[in-house]
């Protein structure tokens, strides 16, 4: 049960996506296959690691396929942090 990795909703990443954005249009499939490669990577040994890699997938392709069609960036990082955040981590970065 400790190496199951939350992943963010598809219905939470379209709410993110409708609270930065005034024109909503949504591409489900793309969500869905987006989704589906997070939930198919093999877990490892490394909890934090695995957290980091499904961060950096979710991240990276949204920002790569373009579910939306707009806010595609703010919704990416949104939904990264999200992820991380239902995983009991947190992102620190230097303010430099």
């Amino acid at each position: 049960m400790k190496n199951i990795i939350i992943i963010p909703s598809i219905e939470e990443i379209i709410t993110i996506n409708k609270e930065l954005e005034k024109n909503f249009s949504v591409n489900k499939g793309a969500l869905d296959f987006i989704i589906s490669k997070i939930k198919s990577k093999k877990p490892s040994n490394d909890r934090k690691k695995d957290i980091a890699k499904c961060a950096a997938i979710l991240w990276h392709d949204i920002i790569t396929n373009h579910p939306f069609l707009d806010g595609n960036k703010r919704t990416a990082t949104e939904s990264m942090l999200m992820l991380i955040e239902l995983n009991n981590y947190e992102l620190r970065c230097p303010p430099n």
